[in-house]
């Protein structure tokens, strides 16, 4: 999730029930997610990369031998549309978007 400010704790708790929901349901078929806040005022590159103009705004990626992602399709950040969005990917049915160059930006400290 890229956001302008600190998770609220609505937001930590959401993307705890995620987490709990989606590594129990997957532990044993090899599909993994992992969950992470980044600071769009910092990691303004990776903003750029994933062509991210709306925050709060979830995104997934794929960082394979090919980098691609997925931003959430709707502006709602909610536990129903992340949901919805990693049930997308696991169906198969997610669309993603190839990241420019194919390569991943540097992240910066925090100084």
């Amino acid at each position: 999730m890229f956001a302008k400010e600190e998770p609220t704790d609505q937001q930590i708790d959401m993307v705890t029930n995620l987490r709990e929901k989606f590594t129990s349901s997957l532990s044993d078929r090899g599909t993994q997610f992992w969950f992470i806040w980044a600071d769009a005022n910092l990691q303004d590159t990776w903003v750029e990369a994933f062509e991210v103009d709306k925050f709060p705004q979830v995104v997934a990626l794929r960082a394979g031998k090919t980098k691609k992602y997925m931003k959430l399709a709707t502006d709602e950040v909610s536990e129903e549309n992340i949901s919805n969005l990693l049930d997308s990917i696991i169906g198969g049915n997610g669309r993603f978007t190839k990241v420019k160059g194919n390569k991943l930006p540097s992240l910066k400290n925090k100084e």
